[in-house]
């Protein structure tokens, strides 16, 4: 199976490279693969925080009709999501 990949040649701090190294023998994979899987790891995060942050806004905006909530508001979703009454 060909694989699109860009060779490129990087920097990085020694405890990351370490890690890296010992990742990829444990698996039996090569750096590469690590430094790829992880850094697709951080890109699906980063796309799926965006999701939820637009949800948040979209709910928002159908909740409070574009107004941003109170300080009273936020406090009581606060005690509500963390138990308290």
């Amino acid at each position: 199976m060909a694989v699109n990949v860009h060779k490129v040649t990087i920097a990085i701090g020694k405890a990351e490279y370490a890690w890296a190294r010992k990742r990829a023998k444990r698996e039996g994979r090569s750096v590469s693969a690590v430094l790829t899987a992880a850094t697709r790891e951080v890109a699906e995060a980063e796309a799926k925080r965006e999701r939820q942050q637009q949800a948040w806004a979209e709910l928002q905006e159908w909740m409070l009709g574009g107004k941003p909530p109170t300080a009273a508001e936020l406090e009581a979703a606060r005690r509500e999501l963390d138990g308290e009454r």
